[in-house]
């Protein structure tokens, strides 16, 4: 009997040390031999999706005026950008992207107050929530032929965005993205989108003319509130809500086109609208009674 259970102690031993694989201990990804953090002298990186994605930037760049991401790292690629990896980078005026890269972290360039132009390649899909928020200086950013998401708050607070042309890859305008756009004059919107959340272009105090894209259904809270430049807005067929404070404050919207498709006008829809002198609206929308508060708006219905 004291034979078999030594026999059995030996055998859970090996089976043990198997399982272990005669490795070091932590830090691996399971199915390779790959670390999930590795460092080099200048940046960090972790296994991700069959490569790397770039964690952070060595101090040492942080008064760079252009940096450059590899491509590859250890002989894989480099395919995303981490969260806040060169948030806060001041000085930094260029970034180079590889068209390894497919995804872009959330916050990855938030403060970039410098960074003035951004080329994003191809290969790039997804830009995650603020990533770019707070890039004071960008003027200029290039969409590559492969993106389908921006996330929400991507470019609020990137005041020196006069025009803007969403890629006609996108399907939504995620909640306020272009927040604080106080200089966005022109933006384009293509009829893949579907979606425009709230809070879009809350504060976007130098927008004048927007095309709403035909394949929306609902102007959502907040949206337009305080584009105080905005002065018509066409409310395509189709859109059966106008939510509340969606062009709330938009002090020089003298004219708006209603379709017969709205059912709904929500609270304070059209609040402090102060050049609105009238509008038509189907007669069978239900709207709340603070939907023109403080606007000197006479109501026709048809």
């Amino acid at each position: 009997m004291k034979r078999v259970l030594a026999i059995l102690l030996a055998v859970l031993v090996m089976i043990s040390c198997a399982a272990c694989g005669g490795s070091s201990g932590g830090g691996y990804s399971s199915g390779n031999d790959t670390p999930s953090v590795q460092r080099n002298e200048d940046n960090t990186f972790a296994a991700y999706n069959g490569g790397y994605k770039l964690v952070s930037c060595g101090t040492k760049y942080k008064n760079e005026t252009t940096i450059e991401i590899p491509a590859q790292y250890e002989g894989l690629d480099i395919v995303a950008i981490g969260h806040s990896a060169f948030a806060g980078f001041s000085k930094l005026e260029t970034i180079e992207i590889p068209n390894t890269i497919t995804e872009i972290d959330k916050r990855a360039f938030e403060n970039c107050s410098s960074l003035n132009n951004v080329v994003i390649p191809d290969s790039v899909a997804t830009i995650r929530g603020a990533a770019f928020m707070n890039c004071t200086s960008l003027t200029t950013i290039s969409f590559g032929t492969g993106i389908t998401a921006i996330e929400g708050e991507c470019f609020k607070g990137c005041t020196a965005l006069t025009d803007f042309t969403v890629p006609n890859t996108v399907t939504e305008i995620r909640g306020n993205c272009f927040e604080g756009c106080t200089n966005l004059k022109n933006i384009v919107l293509h009829n893949s989108i579907t979606a425009i959340h709230g809070y879009a272009f809350l504060n976007c105090t130098a927008l004048e003319t927007i095309d709403l894209p035909a394949g929306i259904t609902e102007i959502r809270g907040n949206s337009f509130e305080n584009c105080r430049s905005l002065k018509n807005i066409v409310i395509p067929d189709g859109v059966t809500r106008i939510a509340g404070h969606a062009f709330e404050g938009c002090s020089s919207l003298s004219q708006v086109t209603v379709p017969n498709t709205v059912k709904e006008i929500g609270s304070s829809a059209f609040r402090d609208c102060d050049a609105l002198k009238s509008i038509t609206i189907p007669k069978d929308a239900a709207v709340d009674e603070r939907a023109f508060k403080d606007s000197p708006t006479s109501i026709t219905y048809n």
